[in-house]
């Protein structure tokens, strides 16, 4: 009787447990080796399990750059990882073959952030980040919080107009369809013309397409950061310049375009308010 008493027992509580959400697994030594990685574990990682981030942390281009003083940087090394007893290593680059070939025979997981062109893998690619690095918690408060204000973008991109404009960076190149950049613009309410034109990826518009049927208006990314150098010549280039000079130019800064990261959501926050600023709004 005794027996079958502490047999229901156990069955009740392996019941009650199945019930019960999966644990979260627990935060793990984490290291990262470029911009993007450094910018996701900033936003996810608590600060005592981060070993060490990458030299880009505190970059101009980093949005994240506040949080990472303070912390150690590290030079990519497979030695550095190791001495630190890393178990994690987040990467946007792979790492390289040596890192890849050498850390998984020392038990040290490396996970890649993927380059993604939709706020849905973005999210997604929050939630598996936040999962390796012991965070999930924390990784579904951050997408639901992309969420809310996606629909708040939602709810102004209905007050219009939706201009139709075009993207450049200085050095000539745009973002058509299949590119983060035409996610976040059409987010925060405008029509890309590299898009109608049919020109997908990093490609930009040549600018003789622009002479006769100008854009409503144009964006600008990392001109802020632009080196002066014959890789950003265009920049400088006469007809851009012109065409710069005869419909509204928004810049935005480069630290919001730095990788397809959470960061999108403040990118189309950031150019909807200018598509306001500049082309007003109507009910």
């Amino acid at each position: 009787m005794i027996f079958r008493h502490r047999r229901a027992v156990c069955l009740l509580a392996a019941a009650m447990a199945a019930a019960l959400p999966a644990a979260q697994a627990a935060p793990v030594r984490t290291a990262s080796t470029g911009l993007c990685a450094d910018q996701y574990v900033l936003l996810l990682a608590d600060r005592s399990q981060i070993v060490s981030l990458s030299p880009q942390s505190q970059s101009a281009l980093s949005l994240t750059a506040g949080r990472a003083k303070g912390i150690a940087q590290n030079r990519g090394a497979a030695e550095e990882f190791l001495a630190g007893d890393v178990k994690l290593v987040v990467t946007d680059d792979g790492g390289g073959p040596i890192l890849s070939r050498v850390l998984p025979r020392f038990g040290i997981k490396i996970v890649m952030i993927p380059e993604v062109a939709s706020f849905a893998a973005m999210e997604q690619s929050v939630r598996d980040i936040a999962s390796a690095l012991g965070q999930k918690a924390r990784g579904d408060a951050l997408v639901a919080d992309i969420e809310r204000r996606r629909a708040a973008l939602a709810r102004l991109a209905k007050t219009g107009p939706h201009p139709e404009i075009v993207y450049f960076r200085p050095d000539g190149g745009g973002g058509g369809a299949g590119t983060f950049v035409d996610a976040a613009l059409q987010e925060a309410g405008f029509r890309n013309l590299q898009v109608r034109r049919g020109i997908p990826g990093w490609r930009g518009l040549p600018l003789e397409m622009l002479v006769d049927t100008p854009p409503q208006g144009i964006v600008t990314g990392f001109f802020d950061s632009a080196q002066h150098s014959a890789f950003y010549t265009f920049s400088y280039n006469p007809i851009f310049s012109r065409l710069a000079g005869t419909v509204p130019t928004m810049t935005l800064p480069g630290k919001y375009w730095s990788c397809s990261g959470p960061f999108m959501i403040d990118a189309a926050e950031y150019l909807a308010k200018e598509r306001i600023r500049r082309f007003g709004a109507r009910s």
